[in-house]
């Protein structure tokens, strides 16, 4: 199993961790609903190189193509620039973090972009922190170590059946 965050050795070792969920709902979803047979557009927002290795390295095992922000800023001027089915969003970041990230994007005039799913993706796992996601306008959330299976849950539920 591979999970977030991990430590410099770790990471050269994701290669060869096994991954392999279940994805016979995913392909089935994604081959009934996703009719222009593109991959799912994922922006990962993760101030941390190791975690963006490892959560590329998983996304791709569910056929997404991912895109990476090392900010808040940056999110924000990637998803002006580009439409993106989801984006998974670290909370602690520097410049803008999660929580402001999330506000400019909701606040956009564009209503897709303005809409885009936000998921949580961080190591906050305290009482109350995924209250305070949503409560800022995330959709959903994963605490990390991310788990492949609810990553699986969370890709089907956001990026595969917004996309019907």
């Amino acid at each position: 199993m591979v999970t977030l965050p991990l430590s410099q050795p770790d990471v050269m070792n994701v290669p060869h961790a096994p991954i392999e969920p279940d994805r016979s709902g995913l392909r089935q979803m994604t081959d009934n609903k996703k009719t222009d047979g593109q991959f799912l557009r994922v922006l990962v927002v993760e101030d941390n190189i190791h975690n963006q290795k490892v959560a590329s390295f998983m996304l791709k095992k569910f056929d997404c193509h991912v895109v990476f922000a090392n900010n808040g800023q940056e999110c924000l001027d990637k998803v002006c620039e580009a439409d993106f089915d989801i984006v998974f969003m670290d909370v602690q970041m520097p410049i803008l973090n999660g929580y402001e990230a999330t506000s400019a994007i909701r606040a956009l005039s564009d209503n897709i972009k303005a809409t885009v799913p936000i998921i949580a993706m961080t190591a906050n796992a305290l009482v109350g922190d995924e209250a305070l996601c949503l409560d800022a306008g995330m959709n959903g959330y994963l605490s990390k170590p991310i788990i492949a299976a609810e990553l699986e849950r969370v890709i089907v539920q956001w990026g595969v059946e917004k996309n019907c």
